[in-house]
């Protein structure tokens, strides 16, 4: 669970799939963290270690997990696409997208799930969201992705987050099912 937050992703994985265990948690929020551990002390989430840094991870843990992820979810910071705030792309000190491209260079899971804000998709005229895209097929993956509103699932707001899925080349999607070619 990389750039964790709130733990969002990690709650919905886990409502979707009731075998799905998270095998390490990297946030640096004091909030983030402190509620993190809540969760864990009240056994809501796994016990798992803690990384503080993104960067932290990558050079020392990243290595220990290839072959043993199945999935990578990351919710890594919105900031820079935002239409909220500046829209510095991949020029804000925020864009950690080459970070987490890294952990899943060196980690090589079968799934990828990653959020991100709706304005990820036009951040520098769309470059930002061609270096993910760039990025996971240099690694060997297929992507596809979808805009979706809090809203359609009973949230009071209506936010847009845009979802990518992930998954190794060989395979494809095809009605919700996966096939190998």
């Amino acid at each position: 669970a990389l750039c964790y937050g709130i733990g969002g992703i990690e709650l919905g994985l886990q409502i979707a799939d009731e075998s799905y265990r998270t095998i390490h948690y990297v946030e640096k929020d004091k909030f983030c963290v402190e509620l993190l551990k809540k969760r864990i002390e009240q056994r809501i989430l796994d016990a798992v270690p803690i990384t503080e840094t993104l960067e932290e991870f990558v050079e020392n843990e990243a290595e220990k997990y290839k072959g043993k992820c199945d999935i990578i979810a990351a919710g890594f910071p919105c900031q820079p696409a935002s239409v909220a705030g500046r829209r510095k792309g991949v020029k804000d000190t925020r864009w950690l997208w080459p970070t987490v491209a890294e952990a899943i260079r060196k980690i090589e899971p079968r799934w990828i799930f990653l959020e991100n804000v709706r304005g990820l998709l036009s951040v520098d005229f769309g470059q930002g969201f061609g270096e993910i895209l760039r990025d996971l097929a240099h690694f060997g993956y297929n992507a596809e992705w979808d805009c979706i509103s809090g809203e359609q699932f009973g949230a009071w707001h209506s936010r847009q987050r845009v979802f990518i899925v992930a998954y190794p080349d060989k395979f494809r999607l095809v009605e919700n099912k996966v096939f190998k070619r």
